[in-house]
């Protein structure tokens, strides 16, 4: 399968196990705990690439990286998204009285010393107006670049690095703006590669 997301170019290659699947569904029986922790590793992962894909495929040079602390922390995760979600309306509110579309933005809200929200947004506001509709707190916004510090390989590094108590029960370790986001999808190829010529490729 190839993937395209913005600047990036994906080649993925997948083994065909028609013939061992009655063998590994024994094997997956008689090793479930192991079996549920590698579903879990392979999850993880996928959710990563999702992420990186999504930011590279939205998101542009000239962009922000932002982080916003609290003056006042926030009593518990819960509290600090609804106050990130109505900075976010704030945003687009400012937004529409310039006849913009709503914000794209993907988030993390991190729990260090203190909770903060680290976040990439699309440049419609100045980074002046970021820091007044955020008005909770410290801001420092970035301009995002391919190939300088700010960039996008990165910060997508960094929202995906692992952290502990950073989620809501249920939620994914990052959020994302609706309805105005574009995932890429995979073009599928099934062409059959012999395993010299993979092994020749690696």
């Amino acid at each position: 399968a190839t993937i395209k997301s913005g600047n990036q170019f994906e080649v993925e290659i997948y083994p065909s196990f028609r013939r061992q699947i009655p063998d590994m569904i024994k094997r997956y029986k008689s090793q479930r705990k192991e079996s549920r922790e590698c579903q879990k590793n392979l999850n993880d992962r996928h959710a990563k690439k999702k992420l990186f894909r999504l930011i590279h495929e939205n998101f542009y040079p000239g962009d922000y990286w932002c982080t916003f602390t609290f003056a006042e922390d926030p009593k518990d995760l819960e509290t600090a998204e609804k106050l990130c979600k109505n900075f976010f309306r704030r945003i687009n509110r400012a937004r529409k009285k310039k006849g913009l579309e709503n914000a794209k933005y993907v988030y993390i809200i991190e729990e260090a010393e203190r909770l903060h929200l680290h976040l990439v947004m699309d440049n419609g506001l100045s980074k002046q107006e970021m820091e007044l509709k955020w008005g909770l707190g410290f801001s420092h916004i970035q301009t995002l670049n391919y190939y300088k510090d700010e960039n996008f390989i990165g910060i997508c590094e960094y929202m995906v690095k692992e952290r502990k108590n950073i989620r809501l029960k249920g939620k994914k370790r990052w959020g994302s703006s609706k309805g105005n986001l574009v995932l890429p999808k995979p073009s599928k190829n099934r062409t059959k590669l012999s395993r010299k010529k993979v092994m020749d490729m690696v």
